[in-house]
């Protein structure tokens, strides 16, 4: 049965203690055997390796990086959305989903980008989407709105959306993904896969004394795809950022004839990116 990890952690760039933090994440990288991650807050300094390509450096990962705000040019300053996966990446996009307002953006005046990739997985198509929403709630509520419209038009066996959403399950962007509020005429049709397998306490900030949720894996998927397990990770004292991050593990069942019985595919199936040489993980 193919097996899908995904997860989504905001890295906090380079604030405090990056050493560290960054082998905490490749340490829960390996024990997860996660196949994708999704990051918010990735940062480009001129003096400093983007943080997603020393990740990808390190792991053998593929990887796309997107600034969402480009500060100086030169020397360079930015901070962006960023997928790496064990399987390898195409048709990369980047959306605008709320604009940036002044020519030195901060706090809820920032530009905001929905990224999307794709990736095969044993021959089926799964679409990802990387998202860090807004400060403020307005703000948040035409950036999920334009999202949306975007997400709705995929076509695949799984679309994950994942990210930093800003917000609580209670507010009516998340409420609007999940289809129980109407913005413009439109609603949304997502899943949240907490809701379907979530195991453990579910608040994702502060990642030292959790008190609220605003990090979520949403998806979309054909009735042969199934969530095992959702979790958060990265809570004192093994924080990897100022957030914690949500671990998703989707599984494909084979099609199933209800008269010929069949058997499943083990996970082993599915193989990662051949690199060559001593990939950092194996499985």
């Amino acid at each position: 049965m193919p097996r899908l990890k995904v997860m989504t952690l905001n890295v906090w760039g380079f604030r405090g203690d990056w050493a560290a933090r960054r082998a905490r994440l490749l340490k829960v990288m390996q024990d997860e055997e996660l196949d994708v991650l999704l990051l918010q807050e990735a940062d480009e300094r001129a003096w400093h390796l983007n943080q997603a390509v020393e990740l990808a450096q390190l792991t053998g990962y593929a990887m796309a990086f997107v600034p969402t705000q480009r500060y100086f040019p030169w020397p360079s300053v930015a901070t962006g959305l960023a997928i790496l996966s064990r399987f390898p990446i195409s048709n990369p996009l980047a959306t605008e989903i709320f604009p940036q307002n002044g020519l030195f953006p901060s706090g809820g005046n920032e530009r905001r980008l929905a990224q999307r990739v794709e990736i095969s997985l044993d021959g089926m198509s799964v679409v990802l989407y990387n998202t860090h929403l807004p400060l403020e709630e307005a703000h948040r509520l035409l950036a999920v709105h334009r999202l949306w419209t975007q997400v709705v038009q995929e076509e695949a066996v799984l679309v994950v959306l994942g990210g930093d959403f800003n917000a609580t399950p209670a507010e009516r962007t998340i409420r609007f993904l999940l289809g129980r509020e109407i913005i413009d005429g439109m609603m949304g049709q997502m899943i949240d896969s907490w809701a379907q397998s979530g195991i453990g306490p579910e608040e994702t900030f502060p990642a030292g004394q959790p008190r609220s949720r605003i990090d979520y894996i949403f998806y979309q998927a054909e009735p042969s795809v199934i969530v095992q397990e959702a979790k958060v990770v990265g809570r004192a004292p093994d924080e990897m950022s100022d957030h914690a991050a949500v671990v998703t593990t989707f599984a494909i069942s084979p099609a199933r004839d209800p008269v010929i019985p069949f058997d499943e595919e083990p996970v082993g199936s599915v193989h990662p990116v051949d690199r060559g040489g001593d990939d950092f993980f194996s499985r």
